[in-house]
């Protein structure tokens, strides 16, 4: 049987992390390539599967923060902030663009896929953004992505084609979906004794716990 491991990946795990947004770049033909120190602004939660051939990363989701120039939805929409309003969008007067964190590189190989890992990353990368504060994420999702997040994912009217395939952009609220990911991490734990959860802020107690703590502001670092 597999086991799943979920937990915020260290500094040595950086090799690991490459290859892995190196397989989803070659998957989806992405021109924009990964840049040069783009990890540094970054938090990744990392699936690893351990079976009888050992431990090895098999899928990603990030937070990327502020501090990294351009986020990802800017390099594909270079007027992004000419065309929408972030205050008009998510309705909380003052927010500005260092509040924010990108939702980016959900990616998960091949051999995992249909075993729900892609949502439970999600589930991690949302709950690891509510844990850090920050009051909204910027995403860039295709139709699968959508399906899969459903009204958790605000869309705010522009959309682009990368590889033959649409993407839409759109915004994320952690704390408004906190206790939809704790339901969903609670039933994978509860349905696959195999998942071990260390998402920091997780660790020791039920997810439901930890989404109930007062919110930090963000780490714009």
């Amino acid at each position: 049987m597999t086991q799943y491991i979920v937990r915020l990946a260290a500094a040595d795990d950086r090799p690991e992390v490459l290859r892995l947004q190196e397989q989803f770049i070659a998957e989806l033909a992405d021109p924009l390539g990964v840049e040069d120190g783009s990890h540094a602004h970054s938090e990744f939660v990392l699936i690893e599967a351990v079976d009888e051939q050992g431990k090895r990363a098999i899928g990603i989701t990030s937070l990327m923060r502020a501090s990294a120039a351009p986020f990802v939805c800017e390099q594909v929409f270079p007027d992004l902030w000419d065309k929408i309003d972030l205050c008009a969008v998510t309705g909380q007067p003052g927010i500005r663009r260092d509040d924010l964190a990108e939702n980016d590189w959900g990616y998960v190989e091949k051999a995992h896929r249909g075993s729900r890992m892609a949502l439970l990353g999600w589930a991690g990368s949302m709950l690891l953004a509510h844990h850090r504060g920050y009051p909204a994420c910027l995403g860039i999702a295709n139709q699968a992505a959508l399906a899969r997040m459903g009204s958790a994912f605000h869309t705010v009217g522009l959309s682009s084609e990368l590889a033959g395939v649409r993407y839409e952009l759109g915004l994320l609220f952690p704390a408004q979906i906190a206790s939809r990911m704790t339901e969903i991490v609670d039933r994978a734990l509860a349905r696959d004794p195999g998942i071990v959860w260390r998402v920091p802020g997780l660790d020791g107690q039920s997810p439901a716990a930890a989404t109930s703590g007062v919110l930090r502001r963000p780490d714009r670092g």
